[in-house]
């Protein structure tokens, strides 16, 4: 076995290992897709309890996808767009959560059709 092969060995059985972690969390997560998605929307509420967009869409009486639904229609950036003034504007409460601040803003191309 040459010196190169002996060294790659136990690197790639730490990746496989990963890989397999990985794959197996998956497979949980799909064999659950429901209460994933639920739990998904929960924590993602609560992240953003405290923000006026959240106040202002009744956020808080959600209890599932279908409150969800309900309470928020599908937007667009207009939509969101007086709330992103306010962040803009240091007010980061108006779409985040208590205590978050965004990262950065950046122009992005968007997407077509």
């Amino acid at each position: 076995m040459s010196f190169l092969r002996l060294l790659l060995k136990p690197i790639a059985h730490v990746a496989g290992m990963h890989a397999s972690s990985q794959l197996a969390a998956f497979i949980r997560a799909h064999n659950h897709t429901e209460q994933t998605q639920a739990a998904l929307l929960r924590d993602l509420l609560k992240a953003g309890e405290g923000s006026a967009f959240c106040r202002d869409y009744g956020f808080d009486k959600i209890r599932g996808y279908d409150d969800f639904a309900a309470r928020v229609p599908v937007g667009s950036y207009e939509t969101l767009e007086p709330y992103i003034k306010r962040v803009l504007n240091g007010e980061s409460s108006a779409l985040l959560g208590q205590g978050e601040s965004p990262i950065m803003f950046a122009m992005t191309s968007g997407t077509t059709g």
